[in-house]
């Protein structure tokens, strides 16, 4: 019986130290946010990357090839064309 009281205290207190955990990371990412601070991962590929990944799809190239000439990883290309058309489909509505 002591013990199941035990085990419910020690569980509210992780419960609530959760709780704090959750609000003070989501309170840091506002803050850096608001600072203007970037916020995730780091791009693999540059400006100049992504312009000539567009050229070359845009000509019909293979992202297997275009990943191949523009020294990228083949998803990144995968999901900078697919994040591209998306932007373009929402413009034009």
């Amino acid at each position: 019986m002591a013990r199941d009281i035990l085990y419910s205290v020690l569980g509210a207190l992780a419960k609530q130290e959760r709780i704090r955990m959750s609000e003070r990371t989501k309170a840091g990412l506002a803050r850096a946010k608001a600072e203007g601070k970037h916020i995730g991962r780091k791009r693999l590929y540059s400006s100049y990357q992504e312009a000539e990944m567009f050229k070359l799809a845009d000509s019909g190239m293979k992202y297997t090839d275009i990943a191949r000439k523009v020294n990228i990883p083949a998803g990144s290309v995968d999901f900078a064309l697919k994040k591209r058309s998306k932007m373009v489909s929402t413009t034009r509505t």
